[in-house]
C-alpha cells in the first residue's frame, strides 16, 4: 500500500542563482552571458519557469532597467512521472492528495512543473485546480485543492476562520521533558549566510517584522532517545513548527 510517510521524492540538485539590472533590452530567448548557461542548459531553465523579470516569471524579451533573476537547476533533476499521487477524496469540487516528503505544494523559484499541483493538473487533466495551503516540501500528509471558485472560497473561509483541525506528527531526539506543552512565540525570517543554500528558516524572533505562532504539543508516545510528538498549529505561520 502506498503512505507518503514512508515514499521521499528523491532530492532535487542544488539551484544556481543569478540577479543583475540589465542596462539593455534583452532577447531572452538566448542565454544572457551573466550567467555562463549554453544555449541547452539555457533551454532547461526557460522550460522549468526559473527566469523572472521584476519579480514575475519572464517571457521572451525584457527592456532595460528590468531586475533579472535566475534560477538554474545544477544538474537534471530526477524524473516524476513515477511518482505515485494517491487520491483521497475527489468530490464536489474538493481534491484531497496524500503529498510524499520531498515535493513542494506549489511551483518554487527554479521550477514551475516540479510540485504537487502541476503534477496532478497533468494527471487529472484539470488546468484549474489549485492549492488551498500548502505543506513544507519535507512533509507528507494532507493537501486539499479546489476544481472551481465556490469551492476555493468555501475552504479559504474556513482556514480564516479556523475551523479546519490540523494536525501534524514528528518523531523528535532528545524526548521533551512534558507530555504536553505549548510553544507561543513571535517568529521571523532568520538571517543565514550568504553562501548557504537557499531555504527558508524561520526562529523565535523580536523582530518589527515577527509574527505571532502559537503551537500545542503533546507526547504520543515515547521508545529510548526519541518521542513521537503531536503537533496541533493554532496559527499557520511558515515553519512554525
Amino acid at each position: 500500500m502506498y503512505d507518503s510517510a514512508l515514499h521521499h521524492i528523491p532530492d532535487d540538485p542544488p539551484v544556481l542563482t543569478w540577479t543583475w539590472i540589465t542596462d539593455r533590452a534583452l532577447d531572452l530567448r538566448r542565454p544572457p552571458p551573466q550567467t555562463g548557461l549554453d544555449a541547452a542548459a539555457w533551454d532547461a531553465v526557460r522550460h522549468h519557469g526559473g527566469l523572472w523579470v521584476n519579480g514575475h516569471p519572464a517571457a521572451e524579451r525584457c527592456d532595460a532597467g528590468s531586475r533579472i533573476q535566475v534560477y538554474a537547476f545544477g544538474a537534471s533533476p530526477p524524473a516524476l512521472s513515477q511518482v505515485p499521487l494517491k487520491i483521497l477524496l475527489d468530490r464536489d469540487g474538493v481534491v484531497a492528495v496524500d503529498k510524499p516528503s520531498g515535493l513542494s505544494t506549489q511551483r518554487t523559484r527554479a521550477s514551475a512543473h516540479r510540485c504537487l499541483q502541476a503534477m496532478l493538473i497533468d494527471r487529472l487533466g484539470d488546468p484549474g485546480l489549485r492549492a488551498v495551503h500548502r505543506l513544507d516540501r519535507a512533509t507528507s500528509g494532507v493537501v486539499l485543492f479546489a476544481r472551481t471558485k465556490a469551492a476555493t472560497q468555501a475552504l479559504h473561509a474556513q482556514f480564516r476562520g479556523r475551523t479546519v483541525q490540523k494536525r501534524y506528527l514528528a518523531v523528535v531526539a532528545p524526548p521533551p521533558a512534558e507530555d504536553a506543552f505549548e510553544v507561543d512565540a513571535p517568529l521571523a525570517r532568520a538571517p543565514t549566510p550568504q553562501d548557504a543554500p537557499a531555504h527558508l528558516v524561520m526562529a523565535v524572533s523580536d523582530a518589527p517584522d515577527a509574527q505571532p505562532s502559537h503551537t500545542r504539543f503533546e507526547v504520543a508516545g515515547r521508545r529510548d532517545d526519541r518521542a513521537v510528538v503531536r503537533a496541533l498549529p493554532v496559527t499557520g505561520r511558515t515553519h512554525q513548527i
